[in-house]
C-alpha cells in the first residue's frame, strides 16, 4: 500500500490508481480538435445542403470553436458511439429517417478515421507522467486506465509509449460497463482484486469524478493540465494544475 499527497490532501492505504487517458495521461487536445473538424466535414458532405449549416451545427455540438475545444464538451468526454448518436440526431433535422441518419454518421466517422494519423503516434504521454508511473509501480501500486476511448486504442497508446510493464489494466468504452457508469469502476477494481476505497481516480472530466465517487473510491482527483481552458470539476476532492502536486510519501 502507498500513501500519496495530492495537492492539499493525503490518501493512505492506496493499492491501485486509475487514470483517464485523453488530457490526463495523454496530450490529446490537438488530435481531438482535428478529429472533430474531420468528422463534421465528412458528415456534412454526405447530406444535401449540409456543407454550411449542418457543419456549423456539428462543430458547436462537438464543443469546437475554431481551434478551441470545450474540455467538458461532447468530443472531449464522450465515447465514439455517443458522438455518432449525437451527430445522427442533427442529420434527422435535415429530413432523414433515424436509421439512415445513423448510417450516414457512421460512414462519415469512418472517412474521418481514414484521414487521421494513428492516434497513439500523435497523442504523447505527458513527460511528467512517466516518472510518476514508474515510482508508483515501484511502490507496488497497481495502475489502470479507464477511458471513453475503445480498449484497443488504450492498449495501442500504452504500447506506443512503452509503458506496458507499468499498466495493469485497460478499460475502454467497448467493455460491458463503460465510463461514467460506476459499475465500470467497480468491475475494474474487481479485476485488480482491490476494494474501491483503496483506490484513486485521476481525470479531467466531471464524469470521472462522479463515477469514482458513486463507486466509493478512496479519492477523486481532478487534473487541469490537459486543456488550454481548464475544465469545471465541481465533484473533485481536489484540483491539480501540475504533475508535481502528486507526491508518493
Amino acid at each position: 500500500m502507498a500513501t500519496l499527497c495530492c495537492g492539499t490532501l493525503i490518501y493512505r492505504d492506496i493499492q491501485a490508481i486509475f487514470f483517464d487517458k485523453d488530457a490526463t495521461l495523454a496530450d490529446s487536445a490537438p488530435y481531438l480538435i482535428e478529429l472533430g473538424h474531420q468528422r463534421a466535414h465528412a458528415l456534412a458532405e454526405q447530406v444535401a445542403g449540409g456543407e454550411n449549416s449542418l457543419k456549423a451545427d456539428l462543430l458547436r455540438a462537438f464543443g469546437l470553436a475554431g481551434k478551441q475545444l470545450n474540455p467538458s464538451g461532447l468530443l472531449a468526454v464522450s465515447s465514439r458511439m455517443q458522438t455518432e448518436i449525437a451527430a445522427a440526431t442533427y442529420v434527422t433535422a435535415m429530413g432523414y429517417d433515424w436509421h439512415g441518419a445513423m448510417a450516414i454518421a457512421q460512414a462519415a466517422f469512418q472517412i474521418a478515421d481514414q484521414n487521421m494519423p494513428r492516434k497513439a503516434a500523435t497523442t504523447s504521454l505527458f513527460p511528467e507522467a512517466r516518472p510518476l508511473l514508474e515510482a508508483l509501480h515501484q511502490d507496488g501500486v497497481q495502475l489502470g486506465i479507464i477511458s471513453a476511448d475503445v480498449t484497443a486504442n488504450i492498449d495501442d497508446f500504452v504500447a506506443y509509449q512503452g509503458i506496458q510493464a507499468l499498466i495493469d489494466l485497460s478499460w475502454g468504452s467497448d467493455r460491458p460497463f463503460s465510463k461514467p457508469d460506476p459499475a465500470a469502476y467497480e468491475a475494474a477494481c474487481q479485476q485488480l482484486g482491490v476494494a474501491p476505497q483503496n483506490t484513486l481516480m485521476f481525470g479531467d472530466a466531471e464524469g470521472d469524478m462522479a463515477m469514482a465517487k458513486a463507486a466509493q473510491a478512496g479519492g477523486a482527483i481532478g487534473v487541469l493540465w490537459g486543456w488550454e481552458k481548464a475544465p469545471t470539476l465541481t465533484s473533485a476532492d481536489v484540483l491539480l494544475e501540475e504533475w508535481n502536486q502528486i507526491q508518493s510519501l
